[in-house]
């Protein structure tokens, strides 16, 4: 999945760590990688991934990570549900506003330690509650309005 939350996009451009700070994002651990564009292509684009090329330099990226930040654009996230990439994609938003929040009380950020944020991920899962809240609290299109 891709996306271009605006929290997100200022720990892309900086050089500020981006970690887990609270549990519903504990996937980000450490961090995730950052794709920068103009290195990937050697020189200046449009910012968008046009070419197979740019795509598996991308890919490579992200490796196995959950997610890799992508410099000036936004983000991509990976996982095993269109429910996880989902919430992957929310939740990541959201730790980047708690994290921005943080730092800018200036003082100390205390990250999820490596340990806290595996258990957290592993107790998470896919984010099945989160998604059925989410599918349920949906509006409908007009004209598709039935009962859930």
């Amino acid at each position: 999945m891709h996306h271009h939350a605006p929290a997100t996009v200022t720990f892309s451009i900086s050089e500020a760590p981006f970690r887990a700070v609270y549990h519903m994002s504990a996937f980000i651990g450490d961090g995730v990688p950052n794709f920068d564009i103009y290195t990937a292509a050697g020189a200046a684009t449009d910012m968008l991934v046009r070419t197979p090329a740019l795509g598996r330099v991308l890919a490579q990226t992200v490796g196995g990570a959950p997610a890799a930040l992508m410099r000036g654009h936004g983000a991509v996230v990976a996982g095993e549900s269109l429910a996880q990439v989902v919430s992957r994609s929310f939740y990541m938003e959201l730790n980047a506003r708690i994290q921005l929040d943080a730092i800018r009380l200036g003082a100390t950020v205390h990250y999820l330690h490596p340990e806290e944020a595996r258990l957290a991920t592993r107790n998470l899962g896919g984010y099945e509650r989160a998604w059925e809240l989410w599918k349920r609290e949906a509006p409908r299109p007009p004209g598709n309005r039935k009962a859930r």
